[in-house]
């Protein structure tokens, strides 16, 4: 089943100072010190004024909330509360978090963050509740990718091989094969990795199954998982991308285009919205759902409210 992509824009930039219109999250811009409220509905959306967040090393938005992990450029890590409907931002430690983190990835809904350091070879999982974070594990791993399920296992990358980490510090082998993506599916143990042109799933108490991916792409096929579509590719090709998503059963559930070539999914911060990031033009997202998933764009501020 092929969808056409939603060209429908926000006609009214008073939305952006209306309190009662809805909200999809937060846009990254080019520069990890910005980011853009992202105000309205899919298919309708405008982006608000910049919130400058200062001098930033890493910034990750946790789905389904205002929250994000901000590393900034002298190293500590933090939690950003980025409040709907307000230009301001508060930012606090998270205490014993890892240092000069260069990895910083939320599992599909939320519930678990991966960090990273090279230059220490340290790796920490921490749990999330609505309540409070805590460090569920540190391990001694010096990983190049990391990707963690919402249960705080990880899928990590090490000289070239992908491995599934328990809490525990048990690790077993995925693949000896490079592996172009790697996620795990939201609220599952189950995982994907992409080698060699085939999709593979295992985990999660079902079979495994493989597929192959269509060949013809000039650039590195993504993979990502969030509540509404629990596993899908972004697979670039010929100056545009297309999503194709699948249940946990490798059964396919849809595909979408948009005529951008997309190099990074992140969380918008708003449950079921992701951010399709290209290198340039208008801001492309997406709104997840099995049944009814809409990839549009999102146009900006007229050029005098950006100053």
């Amino acid at each position: 089943m092929k969808i056409p992509v939603l060209f429908i824009c926000c006609a009214a930039h008073v939305l952006a100072q209306t309190a009662a219109v809805p909200r999809l999250g937060w846009a990254l811009g080019p520069q990890p010190g910005r980011v853009h409220e992202v105000i309205g509905v899919a298919g309708a959306a405008q982006l608000g004024p910049p919130l400058e967040l200062g001098d930033v090393r890493l910034l990750a938005l946790r789905p389904g909330s205002g929250l994000a992990l901000l590393v900034r450029s002298d190293g500590a890590s933090g939690l950003l509360r980025l409040v709907p409907g307000e230009q301001v931002a508060a930012w606090e430690p998270l205490e014993n978090a890892l240092p000069q983190a260069g990895i910083a990835v939320w599992s599909p809904l939320g519930r678990a963050l991966v960090l990273a350091s090279a230059e220490s070879g340290r790796l920490q999982v921490w749990q999330f509740t609505p309540d409070n974070a805590r460090l569920l594990c540190e391990l001694p791993l010096a990983v190049s990718r990391a990707a963690v399920s919402d249960a705080g296992d990880v899928l990590a990358e090490m000289d070239g091989i992908l491995y599934h980490v328990s809490p525990d510090g048990s690790m077993a082998v995925v693949s000896q094969r490079p592996a172009v993506a790697f996620t795990f599916l939201a609220g599952s143990g189950r995982y994907a990795w992409l080698e060699d042109g085939l999709l593979r799933l295992e985990g999660g108490g079902e079979p495994p199954a493989a597929l192959e991916l269509e060949s013809g792409g000039d650039r590195p096929v993504l993979l990502f998982s969030a509540r509404g579509l629990p596993l899908a590719s972004v697979q670039p090709h010929s100056g545009a991308s297309r999503i194709v998503a699948w249940d946990e059963k490798a059964r396919p559930l849809g595909q979408w285009d948009l005529p951008a070539v997309v190099s990074q999914v992140a969380p918008a911060g708003a449950d079921g919205a992701v951010q399709l990031i290209s290198g340039g033009g208008p801001v492309w997202m997406a709104s997840l759902a099995a049944s009814s998933t809409r990839v549009f764009f999102v146009p900006g501020l007229p050029q005098e409210e950006q100053q």
